[in-house]
């Protein structure tokens, strides 16, 4: 996906540099995501299917139990950070 939106910019006429905070920025971001998404976000699952999920309430409705990560870092927070980082490290390219 970064590099298709660093593709774009380049073709849309934009600096060079921005292209490469873009793909950069966006790979690297995705790293973030991928390496705390696997390690320490929430991980749920449903005590009545034994189904993994990241829901609260599982689509048969039984509320889910923790199976381990930190309680606070749900989706939502993993995937703030991950932009937040990426938004970083792409703005490394332009400095």
């Amino acid at each position: 996906g970064a590099a298709i939106i660093a593709i774009a910019a380049l073709l849309l006429g934009w600096h060079r540099d921005a292209a490469c905070a873009a793909l950069v920025g966006g790979l690297g971001g995705s790293l973030v995501d991928s390496i705390i998404g696997a390690s320490i976000q929430v991980r749920r699952r449903c005590p009545s299917c034994e189904k993994p999920t990241e829901r609260t309430i599982h689509a048969c409705g039984t509320t889910t139990v923790i199976a381990g990560g930190l309680r606070w870092l749900d989706n939502d927070a993993v995937n703030f950070v991950s932009s937040i980082a990426g938004a970083l490290i792409g703005g490394v390219c332009l400095s």
